[in-house]
C-alpha cells in the first residue's frame, strides 16, 4: 500500500495494483489504538471515508465516484488516512450507502470490527444475554446493535442518564447506570446470570463482572 499526499501517480509504487482502489479521503476516524508504528515514517489512521478516484488493474471502474468507507489503511503500512488520498486494498474499501452521512462512515472501522468480534467470537448470542460495559461509546454501541441483531438479549451500562438513549437506539433491551450497586441491578435482569460480557473496562469493572456472570455457559471479551 502507499500513499501520497495530493498525487494521485502513487499507485504507481503500490506492488499489487490490482488489488488496489485510490480514493479522495475526506473524512478521518481516529482510534486511541493508533499511536504505535513499525515503521520510521509514518502518516497514521486506518479509518476513513471519501470518493474513489480511480482504480487499479483487474477492478470495475463502476467503483469511480462511489462515496466509499475504508479501514486497515496504515495496519502493518506505513500510510493511512491522515493525507489528502490514500490507496487500500479492493477488499477494505465498503461503498457508504447514500442515506449514511460521511461522518459515521469514517468512524466505523476499528470500533466496527472490534465490537463484531467481541459480540462473535465465541458463537452465537441467539437467545443469550450479553452484557455490554460502556453500551454508548462507539465500541459499546456497535456492540448492543451487533448482539440485538443477533438475537441477544442486551444489557447495556453507562455512565450517564442523558446516555441512556444511545444504547437504547441501538437495540438495549435495559439500560443501567454504573453508578451504586451496579451487580445486584444486573443479577435482578438476569436470575441466572449473563452468558456473555463486552468489557472495555476490565480493571475497573472485573469485581461486577464475577459477580453476574452465569453458569450455563460463559464468555467475555475484552475490547480496547
Amino acid at each position: 500500500m502507499a500513499l501520497s499526499i495530493g498525487i494521485r501517480n502513487s499507485i504507481s509504487l503500490l506492488p499489487a495494483i490490482q488489488a488496489t482502489r485510490p480514493l479522495t479521503i475526506t473524512l478521518v476516524g481516529l482510534s486511541p489504538t493508533e499511536h504505535t508504528s513499525f515503521f520510521l515514517d509514518t502518516l497514521p489512521h486506518s479509518d476513513g471515508s471519501g470518493t474513489v478516484d480511480a482504480v487499479g488493474e483487474g477492478v470495475s471502474r463502476e467503483w469511480i465516484g462511489r462515496r466509499v468507507w475504508c479501514y486497515g489503511a496504515q495496519s502493518y503500512r506505513p500510510f493511512g488516512t491522515a493525507a489528502e488520498y490514500t490507496v487500500v486494498p479492493l477488499q477494505q474499501v465498503v461503498q457508504l450507502p447514500d442515506a449514511v452521512p460521511l461522518e459515521q462512515g469514517a468512524c466505523l472501522g476499528i470500533p466496527g470490527i472490534t465490537a463484531h468480534r467481541a459480540v462473535h467470537v465465541a458463537g452465537s448470542v441467539n437467545e443469550r444475554t450479553v452484557l455490554v460495559q460502556g453500551g454508548t461509546g462507539a465500541v459499546g454501541a456497535c456492540a448492543v446493535q451487533l448482539a440485538y441483531r443477533a438475537g441477544a438479549r442486551v444489557i447495556a451500562t453507562c455512565r450517564a442518564e442523558g446516555d441512556k438513549q444511545i444504547a437504547l437506539r441501538a437495540g438495549a433491551d435495559e439500560v443501567l447506570l454504573t453508578s451504586g450497586d451496579l451487580a445486584k441491578r444486573i443479577q435482578a435482569l438476569a436470575r441466572d446470570g449473563v452468558d456473555h460480557i463486552v468489557e472495555i473496562a476490565f480493571g475497573a469493572n472485573i469485581k461486577t463482572d464475577t459477580e453476574v456472570v452465569g453458569t450455563r455457559w460463559f464468555h467475555c471479551d475484552l475490547c480496547y
